[in-house]
């Protein structure tokens, strides 16, 4: 009986540490790379640690997760817009190769904008 009662006093305080964990994680971005604004911070700082880039603006659409991301920028003083989806691979990606990726992207919305 009493290996009974600690086991469900366990799962309780389990079960209230999940709750307390998602109500503190998704109550406000404190800037983690990880939790509930995870991937919108480590894109934002990907995109900050590039040369030349300068975050203007940017936007994230909560729900039950972080569906879609945009960011505006500067890069050199042109203005461009960067939007990430929810299954895009980037979000999960590691920095060095991140921040290779968002360089790539830049590059290609900048000549498309140029044409």
């Amino acid at each position: 009986m009493r290996v009974f009662l600690i086991t469900i006093a366990l799962l309780f305080v389990g079960l209230g540490a999940f709750v307390g964990w998602s109500f503190w994680d998704g109550s406000r971005n404190r800037g983690l790379e990880f939790g509930y604004y995870g991937a919108f911070n480590r894109l934002g700082h990907r995109l900050a640690s590039i040369p030349g880039v300068v975050v203007t603006n940017s936007w994230h659409n909560e729900d039950t997760t972080l569906e879609e991301i945009s960011f505006d920028l500067t890069f050199n003083g042109q203005p461009l817009q960067l939007r990430f989806g929810q299954n895009d691979v980037i979000r999960r990606t590691n920095r060095a190769a991140a921040i290779a990726e968002l360089q790539a992207m830049i590059a290609s919305v900048l000549s498309q904008t140029n044409q």
